[in-house]
């Protein structure tokens, strides 16, 4: 058995419990503000991979997050 060290992923200093419970994997955490930090647009790189980090691929495609479905009433793909 391994562990995973995990961080939260922003704190609020005037409530410290408001985020405690959304934890993302530490070296996840770093590679995410590395990348923002040399991409063109860091705002959107940092948002694109948030959501990499807090959902997985299926969650995301369930959720219609991936992009627009075939048709209408027809259950989510992933996108290539």
């Amino acid at each position: 058995m391994f562990y995973i060290f995990q961080q939260p992923l922003l704190k609020d200093p005037r409530n410290p419990e408001k985020f405690a419970s959304v934890l993302v994997p530490r070296e996840g955490y770093r590679k995410m503000l590395g990348r923002a930090e040399k991409a063109k647009d860091p705002a959107r790189k940092l948002m694109n991979d948030v959501i990499d980090l807090l959902l997985t691929r299926d969650e995301l495609a369930r959720s219609g997050g991936m992009g627009d479905r075939e048709k209408k009433g027809k259950t989510a793909r992933l996108l290539k």
